[in-house]
């Protein structure tokens, strides 16, 4: 396994998938014990809406520390790098809806965009009241139901319900963000590293050049970044990087080269080098693909 790989921690319980043409949904269901978390940030290219249906949490996103706990409601979009934290005492029972903008081509394009405006909010986290978190309970429980039995008609009902569901978290306020507290001082100073590489990434930065501006050693700072991200200081940077090239590629007509230098790296060959590490292909197949 090379150093980008995502380990499988356990297994993820799919109940139900659909794949129609580009169309694409999927629902999953897990209980997760705290000793089997998500060691390293990822990131994809679909839309994630994690529901935590019992236990407690923090989740890492783009540097940014937040508490969830049990009814919360997490909407991630595309390219977001993150990770999740379980406690080592907690028992967890989260659900995770995947789904790309794709799905709802049925519908006109000022609903699409009106829908998914909610996952471009300051803060992340829906927190359901106890009547929503009752409701979202049931539902998910009828979908899996459904999507085990297989009645006729199973998927326009499975459908119909993520409707209601999708409607729930749109009318909710997710405008003030829910950050964590209880961070030492040292999990901070690397929350601000972190924080400092994602909007400074088409700089050059290395261990040293980060270690002086935030006045820690550089042993330390190696030593505690891959504690916490799970990543060494210089494959997070090169993540960062690619992650946005992945992104630029796709969203936009730039030529490579400009990529390359927009995103960081010293040389076009070392843009390739790293692209092909972490993605498995190269940067002009990937854009090819993708089309």
């Amino acid at each position: 396994m090379n150093n980008f790989e995502i380990p499988i921690l356990f297994d993820e319980k799919i109940f139900y998938e659909f794949n129609n043409s580009d169309r694409f949904l999927s629902l999953s269901y897990n209980k997760i014990a705290g000793s089997k978390r998500m060691f390293v940030p990822h990131f994809h290219t679909f839309y994630e809406v994690y529901y935590l249906k019992e236990g407690s949490s923090n989740y890492l996103i783009e540097g940014e520390l937040l508490s969830v706990k049990a009814g919360d409601v997490l909407l991630i979009k595309p390219y977001l790098l993150h990770k999740t934290l379980y406690p080592d005492s907690s028992k967890n029972v989260r659900y995770l809806i995947s789904f790309n903008e794709a799905y709802f081509n049925y519908l006109p394009e000022d609903d699409i965009s009106w829908f998914l405006q909610v996952f471009r909010q300051s803060c992340p986290i829906i927190r359901l009241d106890t009547d929503t978190k009752r409701k979202w309970d049931h539902k998910l429980q009828i979908i899996k139901m459904e999507a085990k039995e297989k009645r006729s008609g199973y998927n326009f009902r499975i459908h119909s319900i993520m409707q209601e569901l999708f409607l729930t978290i749109n009318n909710k306020d997710n405008s003030k963000p829910i950050i964590n507290q209880n961070l030492t001082t040292t999990e901070q100073k690397i929350l601000e590293v972190i924080g400092y590489i994602h909007s400074h990434y088409e700089e050059k930065l290395t261990l040293q050049l980060l270690a002086e501006r935030f006045y820690i050693s550089s042993y330390y700072l190696s030593h505690r970044f891959k504690y916490i991200t799970g990543y060494t200081l210089i494959e997070y940077i090169q993540l960062i990087r690619i992650k946005k090239a992945q992104e630029l590629l796709e969203t936009t007509k730039l030529r490579t080269i400009d990529i390359c230098e927009n995103c960081g790296f010293g040389s076009i060959s070392q843009f390739n080098r790293v692209f092909k590490k972490v993605c498995g292909i190269s940067p002009g197949k990937y854009r090819r693909t993708i089309k």
